[in-house]
C-alpha cells in the first residue's frame, strides 16, 4: 500500500479494502465491493453463493474484522486460522487505531483470505466454519 493517505481511519477504510480485497474480484470471480456509503457501520461484502466475506471496520473498538460465510454458517478470519492449521488467532492483525494500523490489519487479514479461499470455496468449506465456531 506504501503511498501517504490523507484523512482519518474511516475516510480511509473503503479505498484501503477495495485495494487489499480486490483479487476476490479479480482473480476469484467473486461479486463485489458492495457497500452503502452513508452506512455509518462501515461494511464492505463480496462474494454470496457459495461463499461471501464482509470486511468490517468497528469505529467503537477501533479494528477490523473479516467474516466469511459459506450457507448459513459464518465466522470471522481470526478464528479460521487455527481451525486450518494456519496459526494462532493473532496470525492476522485487527487494529484499526491509525490509517497505517488499518492498512496493516487489511492487508494481513486479505492474505489470509486469500490462503483460506480456496479450501472456503472447495468441499471443506462448511468443515473448516465449523471447526472455527468449536
Amino acid at each position: 500500500m506504501g503511498k501517504k493517505r490523507s484523512g482519518g481511519v474511516g475516510d480511509n477504510f473503503h479505498p484501503v479494502t477495495f485495494q487489499a480485497f480486490g483479487f476476490l474480484v479479480d482473480e476469484w470471480g467473486l461479486t463485489g465491493p458492495r457497500y452503502d456509503p452513508e452506512d455509518e457501520t462501515s461494511t464492505v461484502t463480496y462474494g454470496d453463493d457459495p461463499v461471501g466475506y464482509l470486511v468490517v471496520l468497528d469505529r467503537l473498538e477501533h479494528r477490523i474484522a473479516v467474516v466469511a460465510i459459506v450457507g448459513r454458517l459464518s465466522a470471522e478470519v481470526a478464528a479460521l486460522v487455527p481451525a486450518a492449521g494456519l496459526g494462532p488467532p493473532q496470525a492476522v492483525r485487527s487494529s484499526a487505531n491509525t490509517v497505517r494500523g488499518l492498512e496493516q490489519s487489511l492487508e494481513s487479514q486479505a492474505a489470509m483470505v486469500r490462503r483460506l479461499h480456496p479450501r472456503l470455496a472447495g468441499p471443506e468449506g462448511v468443515g473448516l466454519l465449523r471447526a472455527a465456531n468449536g
